[in-house]
């Protein structure tokens, strides 16, 4: 990730000193992975756009937290309901702060389809995960393969079958360890004579780059967190 700040950062000082001024280039600098010193030279009111935007895609969440929250409000509590009878029964509700943290779960987009195919990928040609083609890849929004312009083997049936809104995972490296989840977005290959090689792609948009998952833990905590 290009972020030139900690993920876990605080904000702090008396009214008036831009807290939360500044709270919308940090999210739109996390969101778009660009460095909080790019976005905050880019015009305030584009910058405040696009956050309005990801907050309407529900993936910037804005809240003030008060010093008389209790637990049940912060993290989960046993709420009462009436129903229209006057009957009262009692339901567990989540929090503010539980609510974030399951929406940051990966992947929460509707858009998403849960019974996509799922594709493996090794973008390294070395073997090691920090090649430039892999940079590429990810900063273009590619998945590439250096074949010949007239292959028809059976590997450019594998390229042909992705279908947007299939699901691409790249290896980091030859264990059980990932570093990029990405959708497909194109009808088909396209071959690329503006590439100097790896000039066969796939247009993706990358859900996760650049970030190791463990992809057993991953599994066994059912999340990508």
């Amino acid at each position: 990730m290009n972020l030139d700040f900690g993920l876990n950062t605080i904000l702090y000082g008396p009214p008036g000193t831009g807290k939360t001024y500044n709270t919308v280039n940090y999210a739109v600098a996390i969101c778009e992975d660009k460095s909080f010193e790019d976005v905050k030279r880019e015009n305030y009111s584009e910058v405040l756009g696009r956050f309005n935007d990801l907050k309407k895609k529900g993936r910037i969440a804005f809240t003030t937290f008060h010093q008389s929250y209790g637990y049940e409000d912060f993290i989960e509590g046993i709420k009462p309901i009436t129903d229209e009878n006057g009957n009262i029964s009692y339901e567990v509700k989540k929090g503010v702060f539980k609510d974030f943290c399951e929406k940051a779960e990966l992947p929460q987009d509707e858009a998403i389809n849960h019974n996509a195919e799922v594709y493996i990928v090794r973008l390294n040609v070395k073997g090691n995960g920090k090649d430039d083609l892999k940079k590429e890849c990810f900063r273009d929004g590619e998945i590439r393969f250096d074949w010949p312009e007239n292959y028809t083997g059976d590997y450019m049936k594998w390229l042909s079958a992705m279908k947007p809104g299939d699901l691409v995972v790249s290896y980091y490296d030859q264990a059980r360890n990932i570093d990029g989840i990405a959708m497909v977005m194109d009808e088909e290959p396209v071959y690329d004579q503006s590439k100097i090689s790896f000039r066969w792609t796939r247009k993706v948009n990358w859900l996760i780059k650049g970030k190791i998952i463990d992809t057993l833990e991953a599994l066994e905590s059912e999340k990508f967190a």
